[in-house]
């Protein structure tokens, strides 16, 4: 059973992440507006997008499982890239940086050198950003084409998986 602190938590995560989305939705639609180029539809499906969003939390919260499924970074890499990098906004508790757990070849044996895959979180600890800095290196070590997944986290406490295609 959940304990008290834990329904706080994720109350607390919930409310942020989605006040964090309707900020967002907004201030895009400020910007389309500005910029002249606002459409109904692109309005109407970031509304629906929030509101599945708000809804998904709520089930949640009625069906007692209080944890929100966890976003994925998806890096997709190309054969001539060097570097790779990506963020994805998700609330980083404490004031260390996450780690990635192992990152291997979903349904083969090769996986990435420890430390190639980079986590930092941003300096308002509101999202992480991931980078491959030494793809070459990477290549060369016998990381080849295929598809590889790991996990970000601070401890026990799991915030992102990490998902990447490599041609």
């Amino acid at each position: 059973m959940a304990t008290t602190g834990t329904l706080l938590e994720a109350m607390v995560s919930y409310y942020g992440n989605l006040s964090r989305q309707a900020l967002s939705a907004m201030y895009q639609t400020r910007e389309d507006l500005r910029a002249g180029t606002f459409d109904w539809n692109k309005a109407l499906g970031r509304t629906v997008s929030v509101w599945m969003d708000a809804a998904d939390g709520w089930w949640s919260a009625f069906l007692v499982t209080a944890n929100a499924p966890l976003p994925t970074i998806f890096l997709d890499i190309g054969a001539d890239d060097t570097t790779a990098e990506r963020s994805v906004n998700v609330a980083v508790p404490g004031d260390v940086d996450p780690t990635v757990s192992v990152v291997g070849e979903i349904g083969g044996i090769r996986q990435f050198p420890s430390g190639a895959v980079q986590a930092k979180a941003t300096t308002m600890r509101d999202a992480i950003e991931v980078n491959i800095p030494n793809l070459a290196g990477v290549r060369a070590g016998g990381v080849g084409p295929g598809l590889y997944a790991g996990v970000i986290h601070i401890k026990e406490k799991p915030l992102a998986f990490v998902m990447i295609r490599m041609e």
